[in-house]
């Protein structure tokens, strides 16, 4: 009797994340499965910098481009490829996946020039993740364009673009500046989750000093703005030049809170406690009467951003180490 309960309880939990998922996603997806990664990918991988092709003009030696099928794919390895995955995966339990590129990843494929070899190291080369090109405009063009706008004042008023933010806010992504997401026929698309860390409360990017030997990093006070996609809603100065042009547009409230009411935060668990706390608490913001603003208090909640007061402590000391070393030499 008591398996049966046991079982039932599981079952009404994975009715209720199906019900979640399928309520919300309004934009239909096409070819929503990408293409695995294999093996024979990393023999086509393009790396390196490449002015000719704006989109990978700007790599470097640990990001790729792969053209398969017909298609394109960004191509990471390591840490940013392990968080591209896992912030994908937490997109589809906030209902959230239409908004990021498909993709897939393989923790057992390894940067292939560095595989076997004593260059290796798993933060830079470990594990491989190919995610579509987001073909689309800057949030400055969009908004320049009216049938992109009228797509933008839609997510924002049918509530996608708060599901983005509680995203952006579960997975500490404050990195949302206009280069990192475009916006296409369906909305936005975020597609740089590279300084994202899943692995709350732990550092953001893995920084290399030369020796071999690279480290993890704070991404310090990378929340002092909001996620550019939201400017043209929220009347709040910002340094991408974007004016709170419909700041008059709100969001439907009563839908927004009923998906949120669906929301399975014990999920998040998967990704650690502090990713689960904030779960819980973005959740909360989306069941509220105010949405907006309860995002807003999260976000600013600096008492909330793992790593800022750890990134002070660390300048503190090697500062006061510098001085220190400098009163030493005189």
């Amino acid at each position: 009797m008591l398996d049966i309960v046991g079982r039932w309880e599981e079952l009404k939990k994975a009715l209720s994340h199906k019900r979640a998922i399928a309520s919300t996603d309004p934009i239909p997806v096409k070819n929503d499965v990408p293409t695995e990664v294999h093996p024979d990918h990393l023999t086509k991988v393009k790396y390196g910098r490449d002015d000719s092709d704006p989109v990978s003009k700007m790599f470097n030696p640990t990001l790729g481009m792969l053209k398969d099928g017909g298609k394109r794919f960004v191509v990471r390895h390591g840490a940013a490829a392990q968080r591209t995955d896992v912030e994908h995966q937490m997109a589809k339990l906030l209902g959230a996946d239409h908004m990021t590129p498909d993709q897939s990843y393989d923790h057992g494929l390894n940067h292939p020039e560095h595989h076997g070899e004593d260059t290796f190291h798993p933060h830079k080369h470990g594990g491989t993740s190919l995610q579509d090109v987001s073909d689309g405009k800057t949030i400055h063009d969009a908004l320049e364009d009216e049938k992109l706008t009228k797509t933008l004042r839609e997510q924002w008023k049918n509530g996608d673009l708060h599901k983005l933010w509680a995203l952006h806010y579960i997975s500490n992504n404050g990195d949302m500046h206009p280069g990192n997401f475009n916006v296409t026929k369906d909305g936005v698309k975020s597609f740089d989750s590279d300084h994202a860390f899943y692995e709350l409360p732990q550092a953001h990017l893995v920084h290399d000093h030369g020796d071999g030997e690279p480290d993890l990093k704070y991404n310090s006070h990378a929340f002092s703005q909001l996620p550019s996609y939201l400017h043209a809603f929220v009347d709040r100065e910002n340094d991408d030049g974007i004016e709170p042009r419909h700041s008059k547009d709100q969001v439907t409230v009563k839908a927004l809170n009923e998906h949120a009411a669906n929301i399975n935060t014990d999920l998040f668990e998967q990704f650690g406690p502090h990713a689960a706390e904030r779960a819980a608490k973005a959740k909360q913001a989306l069941m509220s009467a105010d949405p907006t603003g309860e995002m807003m208090k999260l976000w600013d909640d600096h008492s909330d951003k793992t790593g800022d007061l750890t990134w002070d402590k660390t300048q503190k000391a090697e500062k006061k180490a510098s001085r220190k070393t400098k009163k030493q030499a005189a």
